[in-house]
């Protein structure tokens, strides 16, 4: 059977081949090489196929979006009715949606946030959009990470918790010395929480082991079995950001400037498809997303911790007079079966 593989990666090395039999490419493809310079050892070079243009008609502009949201919207829907959730809850989910990006995107002026005008822009009755705003949901960070995540991204990638071969070091539960310990690495964080606490849960659940009174982490283990509520903030996370980063391409033209320090012209975004594997053959495409997604994620995590230790040595304070900015970089691999063509019978 074929099999569908999108993978997160890319490289330089396509448009390099490309250039070196450029006579034999056809045109469309070069284009293709050119858009989404795939790797040529990774041997699937046939390109996604690409959606025609929207017409410039603003309501067949509308009818090509809604169909990219219905496809766009049948992973989270499968999402809702496993957990149980019905039309009624995701619809009021959407109303507050509509206001809240109507408010923070498209009508800057505090004052012109009149309900009347969100209404206008949005569809949502005013009724119910006074009632959102008068109720409006309890107030959280989504993007703050967990404590948890965050003492593992610096023992994982800071050089104070790590061995000459970049490893994470195994670490006493206190500090020895000039070697920091477990609590320092917790206490770098948070002072509220004890970092045994937190110790105890990883003892618990294989992903820290103690020998001689070292501790050392196993991060094959990190993503064994998750917590149920762990998973969903990762998918919050990863597919909020890789949507809005797709969005932000879609409506910025491509020969516009970059708006801010933080915000690129055009984020980068590509990769690597093909639909005529087997299934052994995507194992193996798997296996090396696997092993060279995870390297590249450490290096961009050691590099992370790198500026972060020289800026503070810049920066005064939490709150200093540089601008601060969250990036989120994300690999993935997304298999499926391809429906099984009919074969016409020669005796009919």
């Amino acid at each position: 059977r074929s099999i569908h593989v999108d993978a997160y990666f890319a490289s330089t090395h396509a448009v390099a081949a490309a250039s070196e039999s450029d006579a034999d490419i056809p045109h469309r493809l070069k284009l293709e090489l050119r858009d989404c310079l795939v790797r040529r050892d990774l041997c699937i070079m046939n390109p996604a196929p690409k959606p025609e243009l929207p017409p410039t008609h603003p309501s067949q502009q509308h009818g090509v979006v809604l169909a990219v949201l219905g496809r766009l919207l049948q992973p989270i829907v499968r999402l809702l009715l496993a957990h149980g959730v019905g039309y009624p809850a995701l619809l009021e989910v959407l109303k507050r949606t509509y206001v809240s990006v109507a408010q923070n995107h498209f009508i800057g002026d505090p004052k012109a946030q009149t309900d009347s005008r969100i209404s206008l822009l949005t569809g949502v009755h005013r009724k119910d959009i006074k009632r959102i705003r008068e109720q409006p949901t309890p107030s959280s960070d989504p993007h703050k990470e967990p404590l948890a995540a965050q003492v593992l991204s610096r023992w994982l990638g800071h050089p104070d918790f790590l061995n000459p071969d970049h490893s994470p070091r195994a670490l006493p539960k206190r500090a020895q010395g000039k070697q920091l310990g477990f609590e320092e690495l917790v206490s770098h964080f948070s002072k509220d929480i004890r970092p045994r606490v937190l110790l105890d849960e990883w003892l618990q659940s294989g992903l820290v082991s103690e020998e001689a009174g070292l501790y050392q982490l196993h991060p094959e283990r990190l993503f064994a079995q998750p917590a149920w509520q762990e998973q969903l903030s990762h998918l919050c996370t990863n597919v909020h950001d890789h949507c809005a980063a797709a969005v932000h391409n879609v409506l910025q033209p491509a020969s516009a400037a970059p708006t801010s320090a933080a915000t690129a012209a055009r984020f980068f975004e590509r990769n690597v498809f093909e639909d005529n594997l087997s299934q052994s053959q995507t194992q193996a495409i798997q296996a090396l997303v696997a092993e060279e997604g995870m390297a590249f994620l450490q290096t961009i995590n050691a590099k992370h911790h790198a500026l972060a230790g020289c800026d503070k040595a810049q920066d005064t304070g939490a709150h200093g007079s540089t601008p601060r900015y969250r990036i989120n970089t994300g690999v993935y691999v997304y298999v499926e079966a391809l429906p099984t063509p009919l074969t016409e019978n020669p005796h009919d």
